[in-house]
């Protein structure tokens, strides 16, 4: 699950890259994406450990998190990044978490 591609009829969520830090640094920077979450906004050190997180988590046996890029599925424009984290598998808990390019709220993504 973890490198495979989930595609929507709008988005295509892949794997976070190194190549990713222009546009998370867009969003996750802006106090407003934050503005109801404990964390954040990031710094652009914070941003370089979270690609670095992200692409960690998903080379871990088992994969409890996963995190992707969120993107337009007709243009590839990066406008978001969500995560799904398994809490307790014994228990099945888990939480979903994102961050999305404000410029992109509001049309149901």
């Amino acid at each position: 699950m973890n490198n495979q591609l989930i595609e929507t009829k709008r988005l295509i969520l892949r794997p976070i890259r190194t190549t990713d830090f222009e546009p998370l640094y867009t969003y996750r920077s802006l106090p407003k994406v934050f503005r109801y979450v404990v964390l954040g906004p990031d710094s652009e050190n914070e941003t370089k450990n979270f690609i670095k997180w992200a692409i960690a988590v998903r080379k871990k046996k088992p994969v409890l998190t996963y995190i992707w890029a969120v993107t337009l599925k007709k243009t590839g424009q990066l406008i978001s990044d969500g995560n799904f984290n398994i809490k307790n598998q014994t228990l099945r808990e888990a939480c979903i978490g994102y961050t999305l390019h404000p410029d992109f709220w509001g049309q149901g993504y």
